[in-house]
């Protein structure tokens, strides 16, 4: 509120001293009439006769294009703006979305300046890095102080319930299952597993290894 105040005030007082100065202009365009021809008075006629004819161009092209003025022949050539309003931004909007927004200038700009590079390269940096996780552990802990602890464990329960039925099982079992007897992987893996073990000497004696037949029955060796 202050700031709109001291612009107002700041308008006022341009206002004023532009009034302020094509009064003098005007003034001393008077005063010359009445002087007689000399080379001086001749400049100062000519100055001040320009500095209104400036003022009053400056004035009246400020003015035409936001408000109308009544004056006759004059009047539909004001209020540029206000009446062209929909055909100026059509040409705005569709100048933007030709030059800035369409599919070659994005990539054109994308190139050029490499944003995911740039990124990259800023976050390479250890300062910038700690910045942003501490701005992070920031939002975090006060979205945090600010949450029910059981209402967050609702909401997390929620989504891993919907995380999880959303897990087809069936396909992921099938593609391991693939995997493992792919060129009969499951075979070599059992006569891997069916082998002695080498140990170092004076070490204990390794149980004797399972017979296929055994480690589908659930016998075991009596070690007793």
């Amino acid at each position: 509120m202050l700031k709109h105040m001291e612009k107002l005030a700041e308008l006022k007082r341009a206002k004023l001293l532009a009034l302020s100065l094509l009064l003098i202009a005007a003034a001393i365009f008077i005063t010359t009439l009445a002087l007689p021809p000399s080379p001086w008075v001749g400049a100062l006629k000519a100055i001040s006769e320009a500095a209104m004819v400036g003022a009053l161009a400056d004035w009246f092209a400020v003015v035409a294009l936001f408000r109308r003025i009544p004056l006759p022949f004059v009047a539909r050539h004001t209020a540029i703006i206000p009446r062209n309003k929909d055909r100026i931004a059509d040409n705005l909007g569709r100048f933007v979305e030709e030059k800035f927004l369409d599919t070659p200038s994005l990539v054109a700009l994308i190139r050029r300046y490499q944003p995911a590079l740039m990124l990259g390269n800023w976050f390479s940096q250890p300062e910038n890095a700690r910045r942003v996780g501490q701005h992070l552990l920031q939002v975090m802990s006060g979205f945090l102080e600010l949450t029910d602890d059981a209402r967050i464990q609702r909401l997390l329960r929620r989504a891993v319930h919907k995380a999880i039925d959303k897990v087809d099982l069936t396909q992921t079992s099938a593609m391991m299952l693939e995997g493992l007897t792919r060129d009969n992987r499951h075979q070599k893996a059992a006569r891997f597993a069916d082998k002695p073990t080498d140990r170092p000497a004076g070490s204990a004696t390794a149980p004797a290894p399972l017979s296929p037949a055994a480690s589908y029955t659930g016998w075991r060796p009596n070690t007793r």
